[in-house]
């Protein structure tokens, strides 16, 4: 019975180490270059729909995620907004997976921390999209985000790394009850 048991859990460990490539990584994180060097005549003005600024990050050896954390820090200009606001969308791969904003002289670094249903990438490539997506600048004021400093970062879909984590822990115990 232990034996049969030993084996249909080492299948499932077998199916979902398979079936969710990366699953088992840590976090991926990169830098946003893209951030500083998108919108507007390319040197990370932003002040309009449809400015937007996008990178791929390939090799991250992640298949699925379910969370997304990005640093975005102004540039030497800053924000210079007066009375209008701009609001951005990230996609990730296609996916819309959160939003801010930016008020008028508002000078902070956004630290954001996106979580969202489990997207999944068969190649372990993921491609961020940031664009505006509200606001229209009034005497063409804008956002201006640094070329350094932006950080991109990726964290596994904690569901798949539990299901895996059982489907060891299990076998383990399994393996040690052996006579």
């Amino acid at each position: 019975m232990i034996g049969r048991l030993r084996k249909i859990l080492h299948t499932l460990l077998v199916i979902v180490a398979a079936g969710c490539p990366g699953s088992a990584s840590a976090a991926f994180t990169s830098d946003f270059v893209a951030a500083g060097t998108g919108g507007q005549y390319g040197l990370g003005f932003y002040q309009a729909f449809g400015d937007q600024a996008s990178q791929t990050f390939t090799g991250t050896g992640l298949g699925s995620v379910g969370e997304m954390q990005l640093i975005l820090n102004l540039g030497p200009t800053g924000n210079t907004l007066n009375s209008e606001t701009l609001g951005f969308t990230f996609y990730l791969n296609s996916v819309a997976v959160g939003t801010t904003t930016y008020a008028p002289f508002d000078q902070s670094i956004q630290s954001l921390d996106f979580t969202f249903p489990a997207l999944t990438s068969v190649s372990e490539d993921w491609t961020l999209l940031m664009r505006v997506t509200t606001g229209v600048c009034a005497i063409c004021r804008t956002v201006q985000l640094a070329t350094q400093g932006n950080t991109f970062a990726l964290v596994p879909e904690p569901a798949t790394l539990a299901l895996l984590g059982v489907a060891v822990a299990i076998l383990g115990w399994s393996a040690g009850r052996r006579p």
